[in-house]
């Protein structure tokens, strides 16, 4: 990929999405030392990174091609888990936004031909995703057409399939269930599970930073039938 080519507009895009998360405050700026009660902090890492210097390096085009700059991105990653466990709050925290921005990034690389494939496996796996969490697809001959047999006796090229869906409005009770349902989902991965999937179904869902604004009475039923699926799944998994 030429200098020309680099996508400084994509890296942007990703890091602003990164620090619209409330989460993201612990990588905006250089860790200080005194600051942040962590005095040996340089003696574990040696390279420090943080999201706010990113942004300066995008702004002022150093970086030369996308793994470089993912490079550094996940350098702020690796540098969290050297000095925080895993499985600790940092830890968890930081394995949130490595998550979010390994979403965000999964289609980027220095290939425009890697880029396409990238893009539409992931299409591919969300569509594949979206059958398998949608009610099942009703398939039956149209009565209005009767299949005939030729003068030889053998039936004719067989008649049109008609493929419908079928998605019974919500009555007022299942909305609430559903509604009480996800509220009271425990678990981030859940919770996180649930937001993707609404933003999937229903692209005109308001986003406010990392919180989305729904009103549950304006799903559309599809979605309301996804949602139920999906949080049955959970309860399944729980149980």
């Amino acid at each position: 990929m030429s200098n020309t080519q680099i996508p400084n507009s994509e890296f942007m895009k990703v890091i602003d999405k990164l620090f619209s998360f409330r989460i993201s405050q612990m990588f905006a700026q250089p860790v200080d030392p005194v600051r942040d009660n962590c005095p040996n902090y340089f003696d574990l890492v040696k390279q420090p990174m943080d999201l706010g210097t990113i942004r300066q390096k995008i702004l002022s085009g150093q970086y030369k091609s996308v793994t470089q700059w993912k490079n550094d991105v996940e350098l702020v990653w690796s540098n969290s888990y050297l000095y925080n466990s895993k499985s600790s709050l940092l830890g968890l925290i930081t394995k949130e936004m490595q998550d979010q921005f390994h979403k965000m990034t999964e289609a980027l690389s220095d290939s425009s031909d890697q880029d396409w494939m990238n893009q539409l496996n992931i299409y591919h796996k969300d569509f594949n995703e979206l059958m398998k969490e949608s009610p099942k697809t009703a398939v039956a001959q149209n009565p209005k057409k009767k299949s005939h047999s030729n003068k030889n006796g053998h039936n004719n090229q067989a008649e049109p399939m008609e493929i419908r869906r079928h998605f019974q409005p919500f009555s007022k009770e299942e909305l609430l269930k559903l509604t009480d349902d996800i509220n009271n989902l425990s678990k981030r991965s859940h919770i996180v599970s649930i937001i993707d999937l609404i933003k999937k179904l229903e692209p005109n869902v308001s986003e406010e930073g990392d919180e989305l604004s729904v009103d549950m009475n304006t799903l559309q039923p599809s979605t309301l039938h996804s949602l139920r699926l999906r949080v049955d799944q959970f309860s399944n998994q729980n149980a």
